[in-house]
Protein backbone atom coordinates (compact mmCIF):
# COMPACT_ATOMS: atom_id res chain seq x y z
CA UNK A 1 0.00 0.00 0.00
CA UNK A 2 2.99 2.22 0.92
CA UNK A 3 4.19 2.10 -2.96
CA UNK A 4 0.80 2.57 -4.10
CA UNK A 5 0.29 5.69 -2.10
CA UNK A 6 3.92 6.90 -3.27
CA UNK A 7 2.81 6.16 -7.19
CA UNK A 8 -0.42 7.61 -6.45
CA UNK A 9 1.27 10.89 -4.60
CA UNK A 10 4.17 10.58 -7.38
CA UNK A 11 0.75 10.54 -9.61
CA UNK A 12 -0.43 13.64 -7.82
CA UNK A 13 2.67 15.50 -8.27
CA UNK A 14 3.15 14.85 -11.87
CA UNK A 15 -0.46 16.32 -12.73
CA UNK A 16 0.41 19.35 -10.70
CA UNK A 17 3.46 19.69 -12.22
CA UNK A 18 1.89 19.24 -15.75
CA UNK A 19 -0.89 21.81 -14.83
CA UNK A 20 1.47 24.26 -13.81
CA UNK A 21 2.99 23.97 -17.45
CA UNK A 22 -0.03 24.00 -18.62
CA UNK A 23 -0.41 27.22 -17.63
CA UNK A 24 2.53 28.36 -17.83
CA UNK A 25 2.61 28.30 -21.80
CA UNK A 26 -0.85 29.58 -21.93
CA UNK A 27 0.37 32.48 -20.00
CA UNK A 28 3.66 32.87 -22.30
CA UNK A 29 1.76 32.06 -25.18
CA UNK A 30 -0.83 35.25 -24.23
CA UNK A 31 1.59 37.23 -23.34
CA UNK A 32 3.27 36.30 -26.95
CA UNK A 33 0.42 37.54 -28.66
CA UNK A 34 -0.07 40.84 -26.56
CA UNK A 35 3.16 41.87 -27.27
CA UNK A 36 2.70 40.43 -31.08
CA UNK A 37 -0.36 43.13 -30.89
CA UNK A 38 1.59 45.83 -29.77
CA UNK A 39 4.81 45.77 -31.69
CA UNK A 40 1.89 45.34 -34.71
CA UNK A 41 -0.07 48.54 -33.05
CA UNK A 42 3.13 50.67 -32.55
CA UNK A 43 4.13 50.03 -36.45
CA UNK A 44 0.43 51.07 -37.41
CA UNK A 45 0.59 54.01 -35.22
CA UNK A 46 4.29 55.07 -36.37
CA UNK A 47 2.95 54.82 -40.51
CA UNK A 48 0.03 56.83 -39.77
CA UNK A 49 1.22 59.55 -37.61
CA UNK A 50 3.85 59.70 -40.61
CA UNK A 51 1.07 59.68 -43.34
CA UNK A 52 -0.68 62.29 -41.36
CA UNK A 53 2.59 64.66 -41.00
CA UNK A 54 2.80 64.25 -45.21
CA UNK A 55 -0.72 65.43 -45.90
CA UNK A 56 0.18 67.99 -43.16
CA UNK A 57 3.05 68.77 -45.31
CA UNK A 58 1.51 68.55 -48.26
CA UNK A 59 -0.97 70.62 -47.49
CA UNK A 60 0.97 73.25 -46.58
CA UNK A 61 2.82 73.78 -49.08
CA UNK A 62 0.01 73.47 -51.23
CA UNK A 63 -1.18 76.64 -49.39
CA UNK A 64 2.25 78.68 -49.10
CA UNK A 65 2.48 78.25 -52.89
CA UNK A 66 -0.83 79.25 -53.31
CA UNK A 67 -0.25 82.55 -51.17
CA UNK A 68 3.05 82.88 -53.31
CA UNK A 69 1.59 82.69 -56.60
CA UNK A 70 -0.88 85.79 -55.11
CA UNK A 71 1.92 87.71 -53.98
CA UNK A 72 4.05 87.27 -57.13
CA UNK A 73 0.61 88.31 -58.95
CA UNK A 74 0.02 91.27 -56.93
CA UNK A 75 3.67 92.56 -57.21
CA UNK A 76 3.99 91.65 -60.83
CA UNK A 77 0.31 93.51 -61.76
CA UNK A 78 1.96 96.68 -59.23
CA UNK A 79 5.14 96.23 -61.40
CA UNK A 80 3.37 96.66 -64.73
CA UNK A 81 1.50 99.78 -63.37
CA UNK A 82 4.55 101.29 -61.71
CA UNK A 83 6.41 100.72 -65.58
CA UNK A 84 3.38 102.06 -67.41
CA UNK A 85 3.53 105.28 -64.53
CA UNK A 86 7.58 105.18 -65.29
CA UNK A 87 6.94 105.49 -69.34
CA UNK A 88 4.44 108.01 -69.62
CA UNK A 89 6.51 110.24 -67.05
CA UNK A 90 9.30 109.61 -69.05
CA UNK A 91 7.31 110.93 -72.61
CA UNK A 92 5.99 113.70 -70.84
CA UNK A 93 9.46 114.82 -69.17
CA UNK A 94 11.13 114.04 -73.12
CA UNK A 95 7.96 116.23 -74.44
CA UNK A 96 8.41 119.16 -71.91
CA UNK A 97 12.33 119.02 -72.59
CA UNK A 98 11.61 118.69 -76.00
CA UNK A 99 9.55 121.90 -75.76
CA UNK A 100 12.08 123.79 -73.45
CA UNK A 101 14.55 123.34 -76.38
CA UNK A 102 12.11 125.11 -78.91
CA UNK A 103 11.59 127.83 -76.57
CA UNK A 104 14.84 128.16 -75.84
CA UNK A 105 15.93 128.51 -80.01
CA UNK A 106 12.87 130.51 -80.53
CA UNK A 107 13.84 133.07 -77.86
CA UNK A 108 17.54 132.68 -79.12
CA UNK A 109 16.04 134.12 -83.01
CA UNK A 110 13.90 136.17 -81.54
CA UNK A 111 16.87 137.85 -79.44
CA UNK A 112 18.84 137.99 -82.25
CA UNK A 113 16.68 139.46 -84.43
CA UNK A 114 16.36 142.31 -82.18
CA UNK A 115 19.67 142.51 -81.50
CA UNK A 116 19.91 142.61 -85.60
CA UNK A 117 17.75 145.09 -85.82
CA UNK A 118 19.39 147.05 -83.06
CA UNK A 119 22.88 146.91 -85.22
CA UNK A 120 20.95 148.21 -88.34
CA UNK A 121 19.30 151.26 -86.48
CA UNK A 122 22.49 152.32 -85.66
CA UNK A 123 24.67 151.67 -88.43
CA UNK A 124 21.76 154.10 -89.95
CA UNK A 125 22.26 156.42 -87.33
CA UNK A 126 26.13 156.90 -88.64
Amino acid sequence: MAIIAKYFSAFKLYKKMKDVKKRAKKTAKKHFKLKKLAKFMAKWKEYHIDLRVEKIKGDHEDLLNRELSELAAKYNKEIDMLTKRLEETQFQLDEASANTADMQENLKKAFMRGVCALNFEAMNVF
